[in-house]
């Protein structure tokens, strides 16, 4: 193959009319054309089909575009999603993969890896719907974790399920103030399933109302172990640190609570009673508030925070 002369001079452009090269162009355009060659070019414009040719290009383009950025931010978000579970962080968890499901709602990594994180935040329907929802598919069956990982997850929601009459029984005698039975009908529930979330936070209720405040703490902290962040274990474990009189660690734990799930009565509880025994008592109130339009749980009774605010109630009784 013959290469170019590398000492061979650039050819300049001729001083001349771009299409027939004639010297006499016409001066005062960024293209040079002679008069005739500018007259013909203006009668015979772009065709059509080339313009639409154009437009249709850039339109792919944009769409092209917008469809890179929707997956970029689709991936930034699933990424995040997967530390954010290897760092047993799934209240987090579970915003990045439900924003990367909404972009992407049929992509069969994100729902495995968002069942699980529902079921860590204790939202065992929701967990079990995208299971029943993934049951449709048959592509992610070929993929061994993941499917190992839908597997397991079905397994302890199908556990919490065959345990609803004794979890009736033991929460009719906390409710009852049989707290021995409940004490000994909670711990003989978790033994069998140590994930049964709700069990744990009303053993650890049980707990602190027969005065085992350093044992509750401990059950606290041991469910805290498989998600630092389910907020109805923050919330009681605020409780549990009061009675400890370790205030500002209640104070700041209840918040963490109240930030993750504002829509949970018992997190309000926690930080309407943690404000208080701060010495804030329209913290307090305002938290107190926004308690009275949400729906009761079993964990705090509100009738009482009202007396521990307004009355100086006794929390050590709660």
């Amino acid at each position: 193959m013959i290469g170019n002369d590398p000492n061979e001079q650039e050819q300049e452009v001729p001083d001349a009319c771009f299409q027939c090269y004639s010297p006499d162009y016409e001066p005062g355009y960024q293209v040079k054309l002679c008069k005739s060659c500018r007259k013909r070019f203006s009668r015979y414009p772009l065709k059509k089909n080339i313009l639409l040719g154009a437009i249709m290009l850039s339109i792919i383009f944009a769409l092209s575009l917008y469809r890179f950025k929707t997956h970029y931010k689709a991936a930034i978000s699933y990424e995040k999603g997967v530390d954010f579970a290897d760092k047993r962080e799934f209240i987090s968890a579970e915003n990045a993969f439900g924003y990367t499901r909404r972009l992407y709602p049929e992509h069969e990594k994100t729902l495995v890896h968002l069942a699980t994180a529902c079921f860590y935040n204790d939202k065992l329907r929701e967990a079990e719907d995208l299971l029943n929802r993934l049951d449709r598919e048959v592509i992610y069956r070929s993929n061994e974790n993941l499917f190992e990982e839908s597997e397991t997850i079905r397994e302890l929601v199908y556990k919490y399920d065959q345990q609803f009459r004794a979890m009736r029984n033991a929460e009719q005698y906390y409710q009852d103030n049989q707290l021995r039975e409940a004490d000994s009908a909670f711990k003989k529930i978790i033994r069998e399933n140590p994930t049964n979330w709700t069990a744990s936070i009303l053993l650890s209720a049980t707990l602190r109302r027969e005065k085992q405040f350093k044992e509750a703490l401990s059950e606290c902290e041991r469910t805290l172990s498989y998600n630092h962040q389910l907020p109805e274990a923050l919330a009681e474990k605020a409780v549990v640190l009061l009675m400890l009189k370790k205030d500002k660690e209640a104070l700041t734990i209840a918040e963490q609570a109240a930030a993750f799930a504002p829509s949970l009565s018992s997190v309000w509880f926690s930080l309407a009673a943690a404000r208080y025994c701060n010495n804030d008592k329209d913290g307090a109130m305002e938290a107190y508030n926004k308690l009275k339009g949400l729906p009761a749980d079993n964990f705090h009774p509100a009738d009482s925070l009202r007396h521990l605010i307004t009355e100086q109630f006794n929390l050590r009784n709660l």
